[in-house]
């Protein structure tokens, strides 16, 4: 069986990946946190900015009470049947580690399916709707619109990645929370 070198590469940061989850000081000072974020120079360190447009969905919370936070941000569409399955990833993700901030921006024209599923769901993290992509625009994500991100209290990504089905990645999220 044939790998690509792309596939090769992606399992090769994995293994770096789980190496670093043994001890260290501290996230930054970690080798293979750097080395894993090198291939995110194009964002890291990026300062993100909110447009005054977002509107709060399920008015979970003001997502503006969060500033000087670290917060976890997920990007996702309205009419993207993943998006909507990764909501209740998120869901539980954010019900085994309820103090970490979780906003959801969802972009796209509103639908009663999305609308329903929130309802339906009543999820306990803030669901942002970004009608026109304003957030992506304005931060030049163009590259990112189905990621996830890790900013901290500056409002500076300092990690990309799903840590939802990717203990090693969550591993890095929980960590930068809680040392």
């Amino acid at each position: 069986m044939k790998y690509s070198s792309k596939y090769i590469e992606q399992l090769l940061l994995l293994l770096l990946l789980l190496l670093s989850t043994c001890n260290s000081d501290n996230i930054f000072s970690d080798k293979y946190y750097r080395e894993y974020m090198s291939h995110f120079s194009d964002i890291n360190g990026k300062v993100i900015i909110f447009p005054n447009q977002l509107k709060n969905y399920n008015d979970y919370k003001n997502y503006k009470n969060i500033k000087n936070q670290k917060v976890i941000i997920c990007i996702g569409y309205m009419n993207c049947s993943p998006c909507i399955i990764r909501l209740k990833e998120v869901e539980k993700f954010h019900n085994n580690f309820p103090d970490i901030p979780i906003l959801y921006i969802v972009l796209g024209e509103e639908n009663d399916y999305f609308k329903n599923q929130v309802r339906k769901n009543n999820f306990t993290f803030t669901i942002l709707h970004d009608r026109f992509s304003d957030f992506i625009k304005l931060n030049g994500l163009e590259n990112y619109t189905k990621s996830v991100f890790l900013i901290n209290e500056k409002s500076e990504i300092i990690l990309v990645g799903e840590p939802f089905h990717n203990k090693i990645i969550q591993n890095f999220y929980t960590r930068f929370f809680y040392e």
